[in-house]
């Protein structure tokens, strides 16, 4: 079975974050989130995988090559326009042969795929999801599951009172090549989630829940991508989607209050907790980093202090830069000695901020709102 990858989105909930990088090469662990999904698939026999592209898709497709680092055979498909997830498959719908899987580039599912391929063949389902228990599931998309597992009813970020299921859409799907015809148009964008599924569930289609039990995180928001970090720190990620290296380091029961790449130097005297840091960063005595994410290239000088940030790559922080919790400070940054970024505050890529700066959050507190409010569009 192939696995088709949805590579192609915006990332507009990640900005600036996503304004030099593409969001499935956002580090998790260290390690792109893409790649923890190609690692679960591979785990588990799958081998042939067709990417599907908008969004700097060169950027992606230089990092992640042919597949050989994989093992893999991975073939691109770079789209024009933005066509969302139903039009994007649509768009290579003639390659579509046989029983495929689709997989979003930013979510993070542990998944049984054989178990859910055989759940789908015994019912001769058209297309089955993977379905994930959300006690709140508002931003995302609920199902309701009839008898055998079918699905009847769905809706899209339901209010309270409209709450009929705890089951959201795991972004996660088995689907037959004869459900490429029950989408709209070639070459204009669609939704499953609201343009493909309910219609075919009104029809009484053979569409079917398949229910996940075990970890699944949808990484679209900065929160969510810190959590997801912190999670390879405290070892939460499902070992199908570690490295080997990773894998012994859990077995072994090493633990350490961050993850630093081989290449980065952090003095002595510095101090670091529940913090992920990229390559070739510099970090001097004196500095205290908490909760954070850092990416390659980071220069950061005595006395800062950062909590629950993001920091993308070459960044300059002077002496006693402060980074309150929800801080985003984009590629190129360089903030001078003594800026203060409050919390929720985004400084974008390459700007320069003059010493003794505040940035607040007041013209980006609606980016953060959008959020929070549109937690489940990708």
């Amino acid at each position: 079975m192939k696995a088709i990858i949805l590579a192609g989105g915006l990332g507009t909930r990640l900005r600036p974050l996503t304004s030099t990088c593409p969001k499935p090469l956002l580090p998790v662990g260290n390690l792109p989130i893409v790649a923890r999904v190609i690692l679960a698939l591979r785990r588990q026999n799958i081998r042939e995988f067709i990417f599907l592209l908008h969004y700097q898709p060169e950027l992606i497709m230089k990092t992640l090559g042919n597949g050989k680092t994989f093992d893999a055979v991975f073939q691109y498909e770079c789209l024009k326009e933005d066509l969302s997830t139903a039009g994007s498959v649509k768009f290579i719908g003639d390659q579509i042969k046989e029983t495929s899987l689709v997989f979003s580039a930013d979510i993070l599912a542990e998944v049984p795929v054989e178990s859910m391929l055989q759940f789908h063949r015994e019912r001769n389902a058209l297309v089955t999801l993977a379905l994930h228990p959300m006690p709140a599931p508002l931003p995302f998309g609920i199902v309701l599951r009839g008898q055998n597992g079918k699905i009847t009813r769905f809706l899209e970020k339901p209010t309270w009172p409209q709450v009929y299921s705890d089951w959201i859409n795991a972004a996660v799907y088995i689907i037959e090549p004869e459900l490429v015809d029950q989408i709209p148009n070639h070459g204009t964008p669609a939704f499953f989630e609201t343009e493909v599924f309910p219609p075919l569930a009104q029809k009484g289609a053979e569409i079917y829940g398949f229910p996940l039990s075990g970890y699944w995180r949808d990484v679209g928001t900065p929160e969510d991508l810190r959590r997801a970090n912190l999670d390879v720190l405290h070892g939460h990620l499902p070992r199908i989607m570690l490295t080997t290296e990773e894998q012994l380091a859990l077995d072994a029961g090493a633990s350490q209050p961050f993850l630093a790449a081989p290449s980065s130097m952090i003095a002595d005297g510095a101090l670091v907790q529940d913090s992920v840091i990229g390559n070739n960063c510099r970090i001097k005595a004196g500095a205290k980093i908490f909760r954070s994410v850092i990416l390659d290239n980071v220069k950061i000088k005595s006395g800062a202090y950062i909590d629950g940030a993001i920091i993308m790559n070459d960044v300059r922080l002077g002496e006693r830069v402060r980074l309150e919790e929800d801080s985003l400070i984009g590629a190129g940054a360089t903030l001078r000695d003594a800026v203060l970024v409050q919390k929720n505050g985004t400084v974008r890529q390459g700007k320069k901020i003059a010493p003794n700066k505040i940035i607040n959050a007041v013209k980006i507190k609606s980016i953060f709102s959008l959020c929070l409010c549109n937690y489940g569009q990708r």
